[in-house]
């Protein structure tokens, strides 16, 4: 089996028009959490601790990019308490996309000394997350 790595990765997410924008180039990390609950379901007479799949939680995605005039554009807006959603398309490998609705809960853009501008971003999904062999 191959190493899936970042040379086949991608990352799109809609510009103010609404179309899937390309950022792969400006991205040098993502991060998808994903988190699952657990119940316990441990009774009377029980001699173990019984746990049983609960909910899951939302899904997050974690990025950090450089910024420009593209994603200081895609990602300005987002500064202030908005509710606006964002589609995102992760490509984790040829044939692997993940696409879904999400929220941004965080973002943050800072610079210093001898360094580029960078700008980071956490979101959680809106909607249903779709693991699909298809690009959006």
């Amino acid at each position: 089996m191959a190493l899936a790595t970042s040379k086949v990765a991608g990352l799109r997410i809609d510009n103010a028009a609404g179309v899937l924008t390309d950022i792969s180039r400006y991205v040098n990390n993502v991060t998808l959490d994903s988190p699952h609950g657990q119940l316990d379901a441990t009774g009377l007479g029980d001699t173990q601790v019984r746990m049983v799949s609960g909910l899951s939680g939302p899904v997050s995605v974690q990025m950090n990019l450089f910024s420009n005039s593209t994603t200081r554009a895609i990602f300005s807006p987002l500064v202030d308490a908005t509710s606006v959603s964002k589609t995102i398309e992760i490509k984790l490998d040829t044939g692997a996309y993940l696409t879904g609705e999400f929220v941004p809960t965080n973002v943050n853009f800072g610079q210093g000394v001898n360094a580029l501008q960078a700008i980071s971003a956490t979101f959680s999904n809106s909607t249903a997350v779709n693991f699909t062999s298809v690009a959006a």
